[in-house]
């Protein structure tokens, strides 16, 4: 599956999303549409505006795409209003189990949900059966963290993971109410064990 990098930044770009100037995360997300054979489901977690859910919207017009946010349609624009948005908490494993229990695996889960890494480590755990060909964990906040994830799915046994590093336009960014100052952020993309992930991409840490 090909989608170009160019036309990722662009789709971001296009509805102002911090996937694009403020992470740079194309790079990411074209390197793991490579790696994946199709993509008939999506679920993001964390709608906010609504600004990836239209770029999605756009990149995939043929996928089936969910979203799932705590808090909707607050600040949402009204396009994304109308788009499949789920109301739950993805670190409450009742409640995912409850929300999701008839569904079939997503291709791909993006979690831009709470950046914490205790929330992002329990939301895997709660989606994990639910994913066939890449899980995504966006905005990891500063190296520590990303050791400490990659560390926990380790021990779980996932072995095909990928790091990436997020580019701060101006070096700040507010999230979750605090104002972070030039501390490194990273997209991870974990895959089966049974995909080949030596192929292209980018270097990746041990």
């Amino acid at each position: 599956m090909d989608i170009t990098r160019s036309a990722i930044r662009e789709a971001f770009d296009a509805y102002k999303c911090d996937k694009g100037a403020q992470h740079d995360y194309a790079t990411m997300y074209h390197e793991t549409f490579k790696l994946m054979t199709g993509c008939e489901r999506m679920l993001e977690i964390g709608v906010g505006a609504g600004r990836s859910a239209l770029a999605w919207r756009d990149l995939l017009p043929s996928t089936e795409l969910s979203f799932l946010e705590k808090t909707p349609y607050e600040g949402m624009l009204e396009e994304a209003k109308s788009m499949n948005i789920i109301v739950g908490d993805s670190a409450r494993a009742s409640v995912v189990t409850a929300l999701f229990v008839d569904s079939h695996p997503f291709d791909i889960i993006i979690d831009d949900g709470d950046h914490r890494p205790d929330y992002q480590f329990q939301t895997f755990i709660n989606f994990e059966p639910k994913w066939k060909q890449a899980y995504v964990i966006e905005d990891i906040i500063g190296a520590d963290n990303e050791a400490l994830l990659r560390r926990r799915l380790k021990a779980r046994g996932y072995k095909n993971i990928r790091t990436y590093s997020s580019k701060l336009k101006d070096g700040k960014l507010r999230m979750n109410g605090v104002m972070h100052t030039n501390i490194p952020f990273f997209g991870m993309v974990i895959f089966p064990n049974d995909v080949d992930i030596t192929a292209g991409g980018s270097p990746q840490p041990e």
